[in-house]
């Protein structure tokens, strides 16, 4: 104990000092040593036993709160003064390995936002991944990559492709201002589809033709003609009380 009031220890020199200021008591290291806190194997290194209101913090070269215990909310905090949750990191958070989280549900998804906390991303079920936003399930995808989608699906102009192995990815369906139309592998349109003022019909290349399954063609209507497949043509009248009205042409 030294006669400006500090108190220093050490082997042969001293290592360390315990000095005090307003309000704190301060031990340092000196020289070139460092300062360790140790505890007995077996044992603990306890801050604030008995529980008082006292907060931890430790400071960074530029940040004075690099880490910080709000002993007051039971709170840790990375680079804030306030943490509003159990664990709240003021910047970016990293993982070498991952985050785990809880199934969570649509009400409470288990990642979420700090401003919306029913929209987000859960555990719907083994294997399935689910998003819901204001608390509703919106869409999912299960093991096997089927999407699910509870409402409806929208696209930009480039329209809907979908991949196969001989042809990759191939847009199928698509949109303009005067048509829907569905293409096959080469990208070609095989069938137009008017607007709501053109109800149902079907247009290509200024005709209108229906094909079976098999695609033979039953039936084209042109400007002008009406042409049909080979074999019969039957009309039949629905309704009535007569359920076997057809004519055969």
């Amino acid at each position: 104990l030294k006669n400006d009031g500090t108190f220093h220890w050490g082997s042969a020199a001293a290592h360390g000092v315990l000095t005090w200021d307003t309000g704190r008591a301060i031990v340092s290291g000196l020289g070139s040593n460092n300062l360790d806190l140790k505890a007995q194997s077996g044992y603990s290194v306890v801050v604030n036993e008995s529980g008082s209101n006292v907060d931890f913090r430790v400071e960074g070269d530029t940040d004075t709160h690099l880490i910080f215990a709000d002993a007051s909310a039971d709170r840790v905090g990375i680079k804030t003064s306030s943490p509003a949750y159990d664990f709240h990191v003021n910047g970016h958070a990293y993982a070498a390995s991952s985050f785990l989280g809880p199934d969570g549900s649509a009400a409470t998804p288990s990642y979420r936002f700090h401003n919306d906390g029913d929209t987000g991303m859960y555990l719907s079920a083994t294997g399935t991944i689910a998003f819901s936003t204001g608390g509703s399930a919106r869409y999912t995808m299960d093991s096997a990559g089927v999407l699910y989608v509870s409402s409806k699906v929208q696209a930009g102009n480039s329209g809907i492709e979908i991949w196969d192995a001989t042809h990759g990815f191939k847009q199928v369906l698509g949109k303009d201002s005067t048509y829907t139309y569905l293409k096959n592998n080469d990208s070609s349109v095989c069938i137009h589809m008017g607007d709501s003022g053109d109800q149902a019909n079907y247009y290509n290349n200024g005709q209108h033709i229906f094909r079976s399954q098999s695609d033979s063609e039953y039936m084209r209507i042109t400007s002008t003609t009406l042409d049909l497949g080979s074999g019969d043509f039957s009309i039949k009248k629905t309704g009535g009380n007569n359920t076997n009205n057809y004519a055969a042409v």
